[in-house]
């Protein structure tokens, strides 16, 4: 800094100091910003002292720092020193803290020089000053041009180059003066464009002058080595090329006047100027080493300023305590100079102020709360320290330590709580605790904010005449509680979280408590319904919406409003109806998670045209009109007021539709019509017209099916026709594009149609045969009409039920080749099927009932060739004719055929067949029923009874293959005793096929079998095979018995009477064990078969020859014993005979044994006993014509217990040759 005839040279500008006058004025200072004080003072004290020209009066000037500027902050290095302070980031509304005051801004980092200003001049003597420099400059110029050099010539040069300084500084102002313009305009204009350029400073002219003062100020420098002031020389040229861009030139300065005047007064300032190029270069130690340098120079008047920097220095390398200390050394020194009186004393209290500022952010970094209240106490007292006490709150706000926030906080709250500025401090208290995100302290301080500042309040008592601050607190609390609330809102909408939800929802009811007239009320309350709604609290959503339209029915949000009203009444009905949840008594849930988010749209009422219900019928108390429940009167409230506020509302028709429906649902038929009207008259081309025109006539359709009397019924089946034929000749109505589409208009028809067909079958109560006469001229006249089948199908049913069979198979017969696709197709199949059976049509009986079955195939997802498909829909019971009726509805229930339907149909089939002749259909039909009916009851039977149908068609090879299966498909189902028969009638089918060794492989199985069964299962089919199985191993010793003769030579005559002799009794045993199974049949073969025994003997004795060689009265008495033998054989054999056929008539058998016991009895021994046996050539089939068409499955009678039976006795060998059989 230099100083020439009054001339103050600061930072590279001159300044006229001939009075106090010229000095800046506070309001350029304000408007230029705060910058730091002592860095003016450092280069303007020594320049001023050390002025060839020094004029009496000099104010010095007072620097501050900076104001903040929406410029971009320097790009911060790792490892360099930062400003303290951080500027922070955007926010929105709902974010921005409470507005800080100018005293409490807090710097980014140490004092810088302020930018001086030149007060302005005015009229014609500010035009004079500058020509008289002007004319000066010119002076000196033309001296200089012709002065010898000389030091004469160099302080010449030296006032020149002020001169051109001083000339700068007026282009500077002037300069300076055009950019603030320029700022001011562009402030205004960010506040339409935030993104508008912000202005750059033009200072090229003023760079002119300086230009020229540099230029002479190296000519001192360069030509006159010896110039006294060089020292002053190298220090002003060493600033400005500095500060002009030149660093590099600017430092090479400064070290050239260190190392040439290491005694000049300008080194401090050198030192200092080179500690604030390190300083502000981030090189944070050598800053510190040049700042020690310059405070080594203790009586230097930058001594006070070098020891700030240090503390700065101390503050950036993160030594917080030494740099307090060294600022409370700084706030005692300027504190004492002050004192003093010494020069520069307001500067002084300025630099204190500074010092005592900028500990602030010491005390911050290390939290040191309490250690800062008893510092600034002590200096200051507690009035005095409420400034910096507030700005280390503050400074915690900035710095983002909520935690510290809350306690310097509550600090400030608890030791000035009457202070103007208390609802600021606790307002800081509640964004601090939204910051730690701790919820019930959130909502703690809500509370108290709202109470402790009310009006009434102490502290409102204690400001009461403190207009301004009741104004700003109230404006506080409400926009506090506006942003914070609005904050969690959107909070709450991005992470869906409940909790915050919940906590929106309760600041939102503190606000509409305490501010309910405020100007954000509206829309805040609209907001707060909103959350109300999404949090399922929709009886209280409901109200707020209300209130919404209440408070302004045509505001920005009044029709929406309205609308979600009627959504929260419509969700609460539906809570009622299907959680059975009371929306009264909501409460908010407990624990924390995602909240789900209603849908708003009204749910669309379904309502698809009614036709006859065979499920529901209605009755007269759907004719009663009941009291519409409190739900869906405030619903109903809603909607009116709904079509007041927004009648233009997308949503107007559906709801307008869904408050008739209320009315429709609780019988109050006068006003559905109503609405219902409106619907139709003003909006015929709306779909909701349409639903309209169909619950209109669904209620004359309830009128017609709840009336006791058939007058009244015909009544409103003819009001239905009426109206129907109406809405279709409205062709505006019916040709809408939704009506097209919906084929309305076929609707209609089919609904004329209906009313038609209920009309004709209202007639049958009166007259039957009437009633299926007219259903006959229905199907005539609309032949293709979808009640045609069912006219056809009710005229059947009426002709059955007057016992004209003929007609109604001829109606049954139409139905299914004109309707074949008819819902009541199975239903008169299946009565065709009956119809034929009764009027013993047997075959086309028989063919129905393989046509139902066929259907019931197609139904159960299987074609005609038994593949396959999908599983069949669970069948209803089947329907059948009644007697009377009040409609077609109670004839036909359903058109499904049900399982055990389709078996008996296919079973009554097979019994048709096989009773007509026709095996293999019978054989056919049984096979189906086993493939089809397999876990039936009766299916091992029915597979049982194919078999049989093989015997006796003589198929073997065909039954031996049910045999041989059929213990592998029913074994596990049929009874020990079917086992066992299966079996013995496989074994009687191989014997047939000539299989005679397997045969006896399975008799013997058999009777082993048998042997193992318990009592119990000896039932008749065990007993019957085991008894056959057993005659079949007898019947070879038979055999060889009845063969064995009584011939010569005598020895073997007598060796083959023996043999007879011995084995009869023998044989009689095993025969009689046969008997003891109390098998009918084979019982009688048994008992057969010993009275063969004892008539073979008889006759073998009687016939036998004489051996040789006996005398004539020898041969007498061996032929008279003989038949003294024969003769007991004889009438044992009678008695057998005639016991087999005891036994046959007790049974009520008559069997081949039966006849054979005849037939040797009358032969041999009574001729006249009995007649010969007629053998019919055909079985008769009256028993099935009696028996009709099975209803029941066949159940398998029981029998008696049968004996045990003992295990086969060995044969006994022949004792001679024996003929084969």
């Amino acid at each position: 800094m230099a100083r020439v005839r009054g001339v103050t040279v600061v930072k590279g500008w001159i300044f006229r100091a001939s009075s106090p006058q010229d000095g800046i004025r506070r309001a350029d200072m304000n408007r230029l910003g705060r910058l730091a004080l002592w860095t003016a003072i450092v280069f303007a004290w020594p320049l001023v002292s050390a002025s060839a020209v020094s004029d009496p009066g000099t104010g010095m000037l007072i620097a501050k720092k900076p104001a903040k500027k929406p410029a971009k902050k320097p790009e911060k290095k790792p490892g360099q020193g930062e400003p303290a302070g951080k500027k922070p980031q955007e926010k929105t509304p709902a974010e921005k803290k409470p507005e800080t005051r100018p005293e409490d801004e807090l710097p980014s980092g140490p004092a810088k020089i302020q930018l001086p200003t030149m007060e302005e001049k005015k009229g014609d003597s500010a035009k004079l000053d500058i020509q008289l420099l002007d004319s000066e400059i010119e002076q000196l110029k033309s001296i200089v041009k012709d002065y010898p050099e000389g030091p004469a010539k160099a302080d010449l040069y030296f006032r020149l180059a002020e001169r051109y300084y001083e000339r700068s500084r007026y282009v500077y102002y002037t300069e300076m003066q055009e950019y603030d313009k320029k700022v001011q305009e562009w402030m205004e204009a960010r506040e339409k464009n935030p993104d508008a350029p912000e202005p750059k400073i033009d200072n090229r002219g003023s760079k002119v002058y300086t230009d020229a003062a540099m230029r002479i100020y190296r000519i001192i420098f360069e030509r006159h080595k010896e110039y006294p002031r060089r020292d002053e020389v190298l220090f002003t040229m060493g600033y400005n090329l500095y500060e002009s861009g030149e660093k590099a030139e600017g430092v090479k300065m400064y070290w050239e006047l260190i190392k040439s005047f290491p005694e000049s007064r300008f080194v401090p300032d050198a030192y200092l100027a080179m500690g604030e190029h390190y300083f502000n270069s981030n090189d944070v130690i050598n800053a510190k080493k040049a700042y020690e340098k310059a405070l080594s120079f203790k009586d230097s008047k930058v001594y006070v300023f070098a020891l700030y920097k240090l503390g700065w220095c101390d503050y950036n390398l993160g030594e917080y305590e030494k740099a307090i200390d060294k600022f409370k050394q700084v706030a005692g020194l300027a504190q004492r100079e002050a004192a003093a009186g010494e020069a520069g004393d307001k500067n002084k209290i300025q630099l204190r102020r500074e010092s005592m500022q900028d500990m602030v952010l010491a005390y911050s970094q290390i939290d040191a709360l309490e250690d800062a209240k008893e510092y600034y106490v002590s200096q200051l007292g507690e009035s005095g320290a409420l400034e910096y006490l507030r700005r280390l709150a503050r400074t915690y706000e900035t710095q983002g330590k909520a935690e510290m926030v809350v306690k310097s906080m509550r600090m400030l709250l608890s030791d000035y709580p009457n202070d103007p500025e208390c609802p600021s401090f606790h307002n800081s208290i509640v964004l601090a605790y939204r910051k730690l995100n701790q919820r019930e302290d959130v909502k703690r301080e809500v509370n108290r904010l709202i109470d402790q500042y009310r009006p009434g309040s102490q502290w409102a008592e204690v400001n009461k005449n403190n207009k301004a601050a009741i104004a700003r607190a109230n404006s506080l609390v409400e926009e506090s509680l506006r942003d914070l609330v609005t904050s969690y809102h959107r909070e709450a909408q991005e992470t869906k979280s409940w909790d915050t939800y919940n906590l929106a929802r309760g600041i939102y009811a503190k606000y509409l408590k305490t501010f309910p007239d405020s100007e954000s009320a509206y829309k805040l309350r609209w907001y707060y319904a909103d959350i109300l709604y999404k949090m399922g609290d929709f009886y209280s959503a409901a109200e707020q919406y209300a209130k919404v339209v209440q408070k302004d029915p045509k505001g920005q949000f009044s029709a929406e409003a309205a609308y979600d009203a009627v959504l929260c009444w419509e969700r609460c009905i539906e809570l009622r109806d299907k959680d059975k949840v009371d929306c009264t008594q909501w409460k908010p849930k407990s624990g924390s998670g995602k909240l789900h988010e209603e849908s708003k749209v009204v749910k669309r009422e379904k309502t698809v045209f009614v036709e006859s219900n065979p499920d529901k019928v209605a009755t007269k108390d759907d004719l009663i009109a009941k009291e519409i429940p409190m739900l869906e009167k405030k619903f109903l409230e809603a909607t009116d007021i709904y079509s007041q506020v927004a009648p233009k509302h997308d949503m107007y028709i559906p709801i307008r539709f869904k408050s008739a429906f209320i009315f429709y649902r609780y019988h109050q038929y006068d006003e559905m019509t109503k609405r219902f009207g409106e619907i139709i008259e003003r909006y015929p081309t709306n779909e909701y017209a349409i639903k309209a025109a169909r619950l209109s006539i669904i209620t004359l359709y309830m009128k017609a099916t709840a009336s006791e009397t058939e007058e009244e019924r015909t009544k409103f089946w003819k009001e239905i026709n009426y109206w129907a034929k109406a809405f279709k000749d409205n062709k505006v109505l019916v040709g809408s594009p939704v009506a097209v589409k919906e084929k309305f208009a076929d609707e209609l028809q089919s609904l004329i149609e209906e009313s038609g067909y209920n009309v004709v079958l209202a007639l049958r109560q009166k007259d039957a045969l009437a009633a299926a006469s007219g259903f006959d001229q229905f199907v005539k006249d609309y032949p293709k009409s979808k009640y045609a089948h069912r006219a056809l199908y009710a005229a059947m049913v009426i002709y059955d039920e007057a016992k004209q069979l003929d007609l109604a198979i001829d109606a049954g017969k139409k139905l299914i080749k004109n309707y074949p696709d008819s819902d009541r197709i199975n239903p008169t199949i299946g009565f065709l099927a009956t119809f034929h059976t009764r009027v013993a049509d047997f075959d086309q009986a028989a063919r129905y009932y393989e046509q139902y079955f066929d259907k019931w195939l197609e139904q159960s997802g299987e074609g005609g060739k038994g593949k396959k498909g999908k599983a069949p829909p669970k069948p209803k019971p089947k329907p059948k004719p009644k007697a009377g009726g009040k409609s077609d509805k109670d004839e036909v229930e359903t058109i499904l055929i049900t399982d055990k339907e389709a078996q008996d149909a296919l079973y009554n089939a097979a019994l048709l067949r096989e009773s007509i002749g026709d095996h293999n259909g019978a054989i056919a039909n049984f096979v189906k029923y086993v493939k089809h009916f397999e876990d039936a009851k009766d299916a091992p039977d029915v597979y049982f009874k194919v078999g049989k149908i093989y015997e006796l068609l003589g198929k073997v090879r065909e039954a031996d293959h049910i045999w041989e299966g059929y213990n592998e498909k029913f074994g596990q189902k049929s009874s020990p005793g079917r086992n066992l028969n299966v079996l013995y009638r496989h074994a009687m089918a191989l014997r047939k096929l000539g299989k005679e060794k397997d045969s006896d492989k399975l008799l013997d199985k058999i009777l082993d079998g048998y042997n193992q069964l318990p009592e119990e299962a000896r039932d008749a089919e065990a007993r019957m095979a085991a008894a056959h199985a057993r005659f079949l191993q007898i019947e070879p010793e038979f055999v060889t018995y009845i063969n064995t003769k009584l011939v010569l030579p005598p020895a073997t005559l007598k060796k083959n009477l023996f043999f007879k002799i011995d084995n009869r009794p023998k044989l009689e045993k095993k025969y009689e064990e046969i008997v003891a199974l109390k098998d009918p049949d084979w019982s009688i073969a048994a008992l057969v078969r010993m009275a063969q025994l004892s008539q073979n003997l008889s006759d073998s004795m009687l016939e036998a020859p004489v051996p040789a060689g006996l005398t004539p009265e020898q041969a007498d008495i061996y032929q008279e014993e003989l038949q003294k033998q024969a003769l007991p054989l004889e009438e044992k054999a009678i008695t057998l005979y005639r016991k087999a056929i005891d036994v046959s008539n007790e049974k009520g058998l008559y069997n081949e044994w039966t006849m054979k016991a005849q037939d040797l009895l009358r032969e041999k021994y009574e001729p006249n006993a009995y007649p010969e046996v007629f053998k019919a050539e055909t079985a008769s089939t009256e028993y099935f014509y009696r028996q009709g068409p099975r209803l029941e499955k066949v159940e398998v009678p029981e029998e008696p217990e049968p004996a045990a039976l003992p295990p086969p006795a060995p044969a006994t060998p022949p004792v001679a040759e024996q003929p084969s059989s």
